[in-house]
C-alpha cells in the first residue's frame, strides 16, 4: 500500500520522535520522489533525517578510527578495524548517493532554496566533496 504524502509526513515526525532516523529518511525520501515541492516544515524534516542518519555514522567513523589509530601494534585487531571502518565508509557513500538524487532535481529546489539548503546541510554533513558535487550539478542545471 503506498502513502499519500500527508501520511508519509506524519510517519517521518513520528519516527522523529522515536529517534529512528533511518525510517525518517525514508519516509521522507519517499514524500521527496512523489515530486512536488517541498514545504518548509517537510525540508526541515528531510534535513534533519539525513543530518541523523549521516552524524550517527560519522560518530561511529571517528570512534572506529580512533581505536584503529590505538591498534598500531596489533595487525589482526587493526585489520578488524580497517575492515569495520571501510563498512561504515560504505554506508556513508550509500547514504550520500541515495540522498544526492533528491536534490538534482530541478522542480524540487529553487535557486533561493538551494541556498538554504547550503546553509542548513554544509555544517552538519562535512561531506565536503559530495558537497560540491551538488553544487556542480545545481550549477549546470540553472
Amino acid at each position: 500500500m503506498t502513502m499519500d504524502k500527508s501520511e508519509l509526513v506524519q510517519k517521518a515526525k513520528l519516527a522523529e520522535q522515536a529517534e529512528r532516523y533511518d525510517d525518517m529518511a525514508a519516509a521522507m525520501k519517499a514524500v521527496t520522489e512523489q515530486g512536488h515541492e517541498l514545504s518548509n516544515e517537510e525540508r526541515n524534516l528531510l534535513s534533519v533525517a539525513y543530518k541523523n542518519v549521516v552524524g550517527a555514522r560519522r560518530s561511529s567513523w571517528r570512534v572506529i578510527s580512533s581505536i584503529e589509530q590505538k591498534t598500531e601494534r596489533n595487525e589482526k585487531k587493526q585489520q578488524m578495524g580497517r575492515e569495520y571502518r571501510e563498512k561504515i565508509e560504505a554506508e556513508l557513500q550509500d547514504i550520500c548517493n541515495d540522498v544526492l538524487p533528491l536534490c538534482r532535481t530541478p522542480s524540487r529546489l529553487t535557486r533561493k532554496r538551494l541556498k538554504l539548503v547550503r546553509k542548513k546541510c554544509s555544517p552538519h554533513t562535512r561531506f565536503d566533496s559530495a558537497w560540491h558535487s551538488i553544487s556542480r550539478s545545481f550549477t549546470m542545471r540553472f
